[in-house]
């Protein structure tokens, strides 16, 4: 791989991985931004994922606050990003999916508002189990399935005080 090439994946785990959990918006700081993969399908061939967050709660600018993790039983998991060049009549799907077992626990599709932007909530997260899950970030466009971005993230415990 050529020096700063980066897959989606990479680019969705590494704003993860630096979130500090300000709980605060900044509104000055530039978008994250994740892309396409280096061997493009034609129909994601210039599609990319940009603005990547996933928070507890979302912000008055209707980004994902509250950052980092892990993240506790019955807390809600929120998602927002964009999406730019994203073919026309194409849909965005979020799955998140337990580790163990292999269980889907959240399977929702959407299509993007006029700037791209496009949110998900899981907001019923008392149901799962304490374990490790994957989220897919998934492009569907008639009968294909383009990934995304893959993003891992524990339920557990909670190791902040409570608010």
């Amino acid at each position: 791989m050529k020096r700063g090439r980066f897959t989606v994946s990479a680019a969705l785990l590494i704003p993860v991985l630096g979130c500090g959990g300000s709980g605060q918006e900044k509104a000055s700081a530039p978008p994250a931004k994740a892309s396409a993969a280096e061997t493009p399908t034609p129909a994601s061939k210039g599609t990319s994922l940009e603005a990547f967050r996933m928070g507890r709660a979302l912000g008055k600018e209707g980004f994902a606050v509250d950052e980092g993790g892990p993240w506790a039983q019955g807390e809600p998991v929120n998602y927002t990003f964009a999406i730019r060049n994203l073919p026309a009549g194409a849909q965005i799907g979020l799955v998140i999916t337990s580790v163990t077992d292999k269980k889907k626990v959240f399977d929702e599709k959407k299509t993007p508002d006029a700037e791209g932007k496009v949110v998900f909530t899981a907001p019923d997260t008392k149901a799962w189990p304490v374990d490790d899950y994957e989220s897919q970030i998934l492009m569907l466009t008639g009968d294909a399935t383009v990934n995304l971005g893959r993003h891992a993230f524990k339920m557990g415990a909670a190791k902040r005080p409570a608010k």
